[in-house]
């Protein structure tokens, strides 16, 4: 709104100056009895409702505030530029109180009339009168077009808070950054005093991950010392029946108007009154299947200030937007903000640490590389791993953790190289960072100080999701490749996404899941299976795999078997400090014989194999018998461990012996059915017994 001073220099004049000068006595006397008159007259119709939830402290000072602007509309020295201003900041408390346009105008308007009517008895000369009577008006009318312009500003924010909300959630790649902008966009909304953001932990306490506003880090600190309750979602629990336990449980925005008075905010008014808080609003954020998931919370100075119809068009869409972006980025538990700034400041204070896990060669039985893994060092010297640290950082950590990890992985392979070993190192990368020119220059400086050399280090790309700008990422990897770096993906069949990926990037290498692997006890054949054929899907593209998350020496045979370039875990190596690998390598004998398995599931990834190649040989009967004769993994497994009098080797018979009638052969199929099941009950049968032999060493 858009208001022409020009037309009230009039009342603002010297003379006008003058008269008012010789009259603030009466003035001052008179802007107190009209201001309580005009705030008695507000108890009525809609206003009546807002006026009822101001406490006597809240209504005393609202009544001191507005004698005071009264007096400041009637000063001699205002100018129309000052008295614009203070009308426009008066409207957007109005706004913020609740108070209706109308009541506004309607105040305006009978207080300039009730102040013409005493300077009748005030001033005695006409033509002063007159102009005084014509000077309140205009000021008045000025008054009343500045606090609507105000009431409108404010009103007129919710959009461009909407736009700020759309894009803090459009930008941020992790959950992290994603909820601290978030929140500083709520926490700077003109009446907004504090916000936090919370989810339930096991116990169903609400802990709060982040928090906004210019109250909200006393605010959450007095809730994190326990100085006021943390807040139960369940209504039996402490804390749990307040006005956010209710909103949660109702599953919809509720908002309290009695915050400092309210019988259910009691556990928490020591703390919230104390920071001047009067109205508060609790939005649940709803999953697919309808039920709440985590909660925001705001708090105002103002009793009624989210109940405008333009702060609830905010809150809406926050529901909306917000629930929908964290589903998709949550990929961790509960996270306290205690524990967010434990691992922040160990980042900032450069806490971090590296340690090295060696990747062998399965075909040649030696080191191929080491990855380099961060860990977050406490001040009592114990480890933070990546699992429970990583889900609280944002961007700036994670580089931070990158560079830091750059200069320590240059250092570490510059004295192996001193002892004689000289092996390339894997960092983990994350896929959001390739659309940040941050983490390739931090490489390339690394290259141009020739700290390391570009066929001594691989970026291990981790899939956590989609990138936003795909060409920018891809771009950024070729570029790095140019400079001769081999990209890893790493995670390769965990999701849809990641097999996509494998499709539109040229990776120098892939790493299958360790879910994979770890899913074999569960389902022995299902998993041989999906590495096998991941194995050959990026063999298809001459791209070398890894299969991480061997545990056991049993699954590096088997992976080994199914035809895995590299294999990864603690069946080879644990991570180790960076001064134990040169030992660790002289000390490394690689003793696997893909051809002769010791383990079950080595004879199981070698029955994959075998039905494999019977598939292809069946529509040739000759070469079928000729290979059905050889004894294979299976066979060499039985006679190794001297099983030829087992339930398993009568099994293996009978399926050899159907076999001679090709793959599709259905008394094959059945017998082929019942010696994997024996195969996958004895694998099952080694890792329970091996967790027992553990147990009981340890």
């Amino acid at each position: 709104m858009t208001i022409d001073l020009t037309s009230y220099s009039s009342a603002y004049d010297e003379d006008v100056a003058d008269a008012l000068r010789m009259m603030q006595p009466q003035l001052r006397v008179a802007a107190r009895a009209l201001a309580a008159r005009m705030f008695d007259s507000g108890h009525g119709g809609r206003d009546a409702c807002v006026l009822g939830h101001l406490s006597q402290g809240d209504t005393r000072r609202l009544l001191d505030t507005l004698t005071d602007h009264l007096g400041f509309v009637l000063s001699p020295d205002l100018t129309p530029q000052s008295h614009l201003k203070a009308a426009r900041a008066v409207g957007q408390v109005h706004q913020m109180v609740g108070l209706s346009a109308v009541r506004l105008l309607e105040s305006c308007h009978r207080f300039g009339e009730r102040l013409v009517g005493l300077l009748d008895t005030w001033v005695q000369e006409g033509a002063v009168r007159c102009k005084l009577a014509n000077a309140v008006r205009q000021r008045m009318t000025l008054e009343a077009a500045g606090q609507l312009a105000g009431l409108e500003q404010l009103d007129s924010g919710a959009p461009s808070v909407i736009v700020e909300l759309d894009s803090a959630i459009r930008e941020a790649s992790n959950l992290p950054d994603l909820l601290n902008r978030v929140m500083t966009v709520l926490g700077n909304m003109h009446g907004v005093a504090a916000c936090w953001f919370a989810r339930p932990d096991p116990s169903g306490t609400l802990q709060i991950e982040a928090f906004g506003g210019s109250s909200g880090g006393e605010y959450v600190a007095a809730m994190q010392s326990g100085v006021i309750p943390l807040i139960q979602i369940r209504s039996d629990g402490p804390g749990g029946d307040g006005p956010t336990g209710r909103a949660w449980r109702a599953k919809r925005i509720e908002s309290n108007r009695d915050y400092s008075h309210d019988d259910a905010t009691k556990p928490w008014q020591a703390v919230g009154n104390r920071l001047g808080f009067r109205g508060m609003v609790s939005v649940p954020l709803i999953d697919e299947a309808g039920e709440p998931f985590a909660i925001v919370v705001l708090y105002s100075h103002w009793p009624t200030y989210f109940d405008g119809s333009a702060r609830r068009v905010v809150l809406q869409h926050l529901q909306q937007v917000l629930g929908s972006e964290v589903r998709v980025l949550e990929r961790s538990n509960v996270i306290p903000i205690a524990q967010r700034r434990e691992y922040r400041g160990l980042v900032h204070d450069g806490a971090v640490r590296m340690v090295y896990q060696p990747v062998i060669d399965l075909r040649r039985g030696r080191l191929s590389h080491v990855e380099a893994l961060a860990r977050l060092c406490r001040p009592d010297g114990s480890l933070v791993s990546p699992g429970l640290f990583l889900p609280a950082l944002g961007e700036a950590d994670l580089l931070r953790i990158f560079v830091l990890g750059l200069e320590q992985v240059c250092a570490d392979h510059a004295m192996w190289a001193s002892l004689g070993l000289r092996t390339p190192v894997a960092l983990n990368l994350p896929a959001e960072a390739l659309n940040s020119v941050a983490y390739r220059d931090a490489v390339f400086d690394a290259l141009r100080a020739g700290r390391i050399e570009t066929s001594d280090l691989m970026l291990e790309i981790l899939e956590t999701q989609e990138l936003r700008d795909a060409d920018q990422g891809r771009r950024h990897l070729r570029e790095l490749q140019a400079a001769g770096i081999r990209i890893a993906q790493d995670d390769l069949g965990s999701g849809y996404s990641s097999l996509l990926r494998l499709d539109r990037i040229n990776f120098d290498e892939v790493k299958i899941d360790q879910g994979l692997v770890r899913s074999a006890m569960a389902n022995p054949q299902r998993a041989m299976e999906f590495i096998y054929h991941l194995t050959r899907l990026a063999h298809s593209f001459r791209v070398p795999v890894t299969v991480e998350g061997l545990e056991r020496m049993e699954f590096v045979e088997a992976v080994a078997i199914l035809g895995a370039d590299h294999g990864q875990g603690y069946g080879i190596a644990r991570p180790m400090a960076p001064s134990d690998l040169p030992m660790w390598h002289a000390n490394f004998e690689h003793t696997i014989d893909i051809e002769r398995p010791r383990s079950a599931i080595g004879a199981l990834a070698g029955q994959l194999l075998w039905h494999e190649q019977l598939s292809v040989l069946s529509q040739w009967p000759k070469m079928l018998d000729e290979f059905v004769e050889k004894p294979g993994h299976l066979q060499r497994y039985i006679e190794r461990n001297g099983l030829e009098d087992s339930l398993l080797a009568d099994l293996a018979a009978q399926a050899r012996d159907h076999a001679r009638r090709g793959a599709a052969f259905e008394a094959y199929a059945v017998a082929r059915t019942r010696l994997v099941g024996e195969l996958s009950r004895l694998v099952v049968r080694g890792a329970e017994d091996g967790n027992r032999r553990g147990a009981h060493d340890g």
